[in-house]
């Protein structure tokens, strides 16, 4: 799940139009988007990925960054019943 968000963010990067881009510097953190650091809390983890992109497009980081912990979780059900 975190690298289909990971690649969907990446491939959705390049799509936004550079009339719609505030002034606003990004940080270093920031500047890269192959790898979403989803260790950050929900504030500063959408501040930092989501300023160029539109409303449908931050649901879905922000899905993203809720289903962080949803694969660990899973394996450890997977371990229990198995």
């Amino acid at each position: 799940m975190k690298t289909i968000a990971e690649q969907c963010l990446t491939l959705l990067a390049g799509e936004t139009d550079p009339t719609l881009i505030h002034g606003r510097g990004t940080t270093a953190a920031c500047e890269q988007r192959e790898e979403l650091d989803f260790n950050k809390p929900i504030r500063p983890f959408m501040k930092c990925y989501s300023k160029n992109l539109g409303g449908s497009k931050k649901f879905v980081l922000l899905v993203a960054w809720l289903a962080k912990g949803v694969r660990p979780a899973w394996r450890d059900v997977l371990k229990k019943s198995g």
